[in-house]
């Protein structure tokens, strides 16, 4: 055999080797969609973690819990502006506001300032079926005060709201009647 062939079959296989690799180390990777968002619930007097607190990020309505360390986590959120509330019997409600960015975990820690009230509604949904015009729930207070809420009206097909403020003394509970104008409802969508 002719070693000048040899030397140049070897030359030219190291050659295309070295080029196949090239062309795939280069190729693109696929771009992040989703972001993260983790944070620790803890007690405003004391830094406390505060365990079994609930969690609801919005837009979305997801809940989640903290667990014995405080720590929250939701994953693979779209990007853009959240809100999270927190809960707690016991501490008053707290807001806070957090930026998913794909490809990163943005953190959100909340603090509780310990309250001595505390409201709960007895319905998370009111179903009015497909002729029902009126729905009732329940607020209640199972706290040590007096407590003042309201309720605000954010979509056109609530007609009344009765009532729709009112004060409910610890231990007791405050009827709650909403009625709808069927006609301003829009399918899917409410």
């Amino acid at each position: 055999m002719n070693p000048i062939f040899k030397f140049s079959c070897s030359w030219l296989f190291a050659l295309f080797l070295a080029l196949g690799l090239t062309a795939t180390s280069c190729t693109e990777e696929e771009p992040e969609l989703y972001g993260n968002v983790h944070g620790y619930v803890s007690d405003e007097a004391t830094g406390e973690p505060i365990r079994t607190a609930s969690v609801t990020i919005n837009p979305g309505g997801k809940k989640t819990v903290t667990g014995s360390d405080g720590r929250f986590e939701y994953t693979t959120l779209e990007a853009g502006q959240y809100t999270l509330q927190i809960a707690k019997d016991g501490y008053q409600t707290n807001v806070g506001n957090v930026t998913v960015v794909p490809g990163q975990t943005a953190q959100c820690d909340i603090l509780l300032r310990p309250g001595d009230g505390y409201l709960k509604v007895n319905k998370s949904e009111i179903n009015l079926g497909t002729s029902n015009n009126m729905a009732a729930f329940e607020i209640s207070n199972s706290g040590k005060i007096e407590l003042q809420w309201t309720i605000k009206k954010d979509c056109d097909w609530i007609s009344e709201i009765t009532p729709s403020a009112g004060n409910t003394a610890p231990g007791k509970r405050s009827s709650v009647t909403v009625k709808i104008d069927r006609s301003k409802l829009e399918k899917g969508k409410n």
